[in-house]
């Protein structure tokens, strides 16, 4: 039980949230899940984020579980170069 708390772990699930909520709704935008929907269409591209999001912090649950700390040390180089190269390609979007 203490490996899900380490704080690599931690730092783990919350950059797969946040990664996987970026992706999710800037896909969804991307492929016009909102067009033509007046007001909702932020709510159904959020929801799509959102749904993105809880799956991979699911998913992230079993991968501490199953995964050596080697692995995920690089996991989360990998989801915070990740994270910057969205921010950035969004910003100057």
């Amino acid at each position: 039980m203490k490996k899900y708390f380490k704080l690599y772990n931690i730092i783990f699930y919350l950059q797969s949230l946040i990664l996987f909520f970026l992706l999710g709704t800037s896909l969804s935008a991307y492929a016009g899940a909102g067009k033509d929907q007046g007001l909702a269409a932020s709510s159904i591209v959020l929801g799509y984020g959102f749904i993105t999001a809880i799956f991979a912090v699911i998913s992230s649950v079993f991968i501490v579980k199953f995964g050596k700390e080697k692995v995920i040390m690089r996991l989360n180089i990998f989801f915070i170069l990740s994270i910057i190269i969205i921010f950035v390609l969004l910003l100057y979007r």
